[in-house]
C-alpha cells in the first residue's frame, strides 16, 4: 500500500515509461531484501537478471540528466526507492507462508493456537477434523490481517503525499475523499 500511494506522488512527475522502469526496483529491492533478512542466495542467471534491471534503471536516470524532458530525476528516484516498501511485505509473506509449511510438516506440534485444541481429546474423529482445519492456509484471515494493517499505514502515507505535493492544506483533502468515498458515484 505504501509504495502505491507514494510511488504515485512522483507520476506526474515522470514520462509513462520512466515511471513504469523506476517500478522495476522493486526486483533488486527484494533480492536484497532476501539476502539480508534470510540469507538467500541465489544463481549466478538470477544474480545477472537483477544487475540488468538495476542497470538499466540507472542508465535510464542518468540519460534523462542530460535533456530537459518530462523526468525528474529526484522523482525518478523517490520511485524506485519507495518500491522497497513492496520488497519487504513480499518478503514478509514468503516468511509467513514458509514457517505455515514447517509447523504444518511438523504437526502443528508447537504452535500456541494448537495447543489448547487436543487436551483432553482420545477421539480419532476430533483428531483426522483438527488434521483437516490445520491443512489450509486461511487465506481469509492473513487478507482481512493485510487490509486493516494497509488501512493503519496508509492514511498517514496518504495524508504525507499530499503535504509533499499540493500546497493544499492537509485535513479538508482528506475529508473531502472520505466525503467522496460515501457520496460520490464513481
Amino acid at each position: 500500500v505504501a509504495d502505491d500511494v507514494t510511488g504515485l506522488a512522483a507520476q506526474p512527475h515522470l514520462t509513462t515509461l520512466m515511471y513504469a522502469l523506476m517500478n522495476q526496483a522493486i526486483v533488486p529491492f527484494t533480492a536484497l531484501c532476501s539476502i539480508i533478512m534470510v540469507n538467500a542466495r541465489y544463481t549466478l542467471l538470477e544474480t545477472s537478471a537483477v544487475i540488468v534491471v538495476g542497470i538499466a534503471a540507472i542508465c535510464c536516470v542518468l540519460s534523462s540528466q542530460d535533456k530537459k524532458g518530462d523526468d525528474d530525476v529526484a522523482w525518478a528516484i523517490f520511485a524506485a526507492v519507495t518500491t522497497s516498501f513492496a520488497a519487504f511485505s513480499f518478503l514478509c509473506k514468503e516468511l509467513a507462508f514458509s514457517e505455515y509449511a514447517k509447523a504444518h510438516e511438523n504437526g502443528f506440534r508447537n504452535c500456541p493456537a494448537d495447543s489448547d485444541s487436543s487436551l483432553g481429546q482420545n477421539s480419532s474423529e476430533s483428531e483426522q477434523s483438527q488434521d483437516e482445519a490445520d491443512e489450509t492456509l486461511d487465506i481469509f484471515v492473513a487478507g482481512t490481517g493485510v487490509a486493516i494493517i494497509g488501512l493503519m499505514v496508509v492514511t498517514p502515507i496518504s495524508m504525507l503525499n499530499q503535504a509533499l505535493t499540493s500546497h493544499e492544506p492537509v485535513l479538508p483533502a482528506m475529508q473531502e475523499g472520505f466525503r467522496c468515498l460515501g457520496e460520490c458515484s464513481n
